[in-house]
């Protein structure tokens, strides 16, 4: 029980759900959510009715449903309102927007790229919609210095440019105080 609250605490839910928010994706990062911090089904309820604001939070109890239901159900409920499948053409603008967000994670945005690529080029090959991804994902980092470094390298696929910047992250800033230290001395 320990070791389960623990990982929950290190993954982040998704911001809170509103009228205004993508349902289909809200609903795959708190799905997400739940499966890396290994929510329980008799508690994804639980998890899920904080999250939600007024209006979507009104509809649920007016289906008479409430912490003890069945996730399906409230799942199924929101779904119907606010869901939407979208045409191809309108899954490729979402792709073709998506930029990382605020406090997003590199694996987060990749993930969200990916079920974005998934659903706007459904009969593309992974090859094609991974070279698409890696394009997207250089293209909406949030880094300036991050995104010039990824198109000098410019990585073969989005799995190289993640690695890349890990590592590059990772190394950066130990070079730059050796590089520091080495100047010093010189003077």
């Amino acid at each position: 029980m320990e070791a389960a609250l623990t990982v929950r605490m290190s993954v982040r839910p998704p911001a809170t759900f509103t009228e205004k928010t993508d349902w289909s994706l809200w609903i795959s990062r708190f799905e997400r959510y739940v499966k890396e911090a290994k929510v329980p089904d008799s508690e994804r309820v639980k998890e899920l009715l904080p999250l939600l604001e007024d209006e979507p939070l009104r509809l649920v109890v007016q289906y008479g449903l409430s912490e003890s239901a069945d996730y399906a159900a409230v799942h199924e409920c929101l779904q119907c309102r606010y869901g939407h499948d979208g045409t191809e053409l309108e899954w490729q603008v979402k792709f073709q927007a998506r930029v990382q967000q605020r406090d997003e994670s590199l694996v987060e945005y990749i993930g969200e790229l990916r079920m974005l690529a998934s659903r706007a080029f459904p009969g593309w090959s992974e090859e094609q919609r991974d070279v698409l991804i890696r394009n997207q994902f250089i293209q909406g980092v949030s880094s300036s210095s991050i995104q010039v470094q990824l198109l000098k390298e410019m990585p073969k696929s989005v799995k190289d440019a993640a690695t890349w910047h890990a590592d590059w992250k990772r190394w950066r800033w130990p070079i730059g105080v050796y590089k520091r230290k080495e100047l010093r001395k010189d003077h």
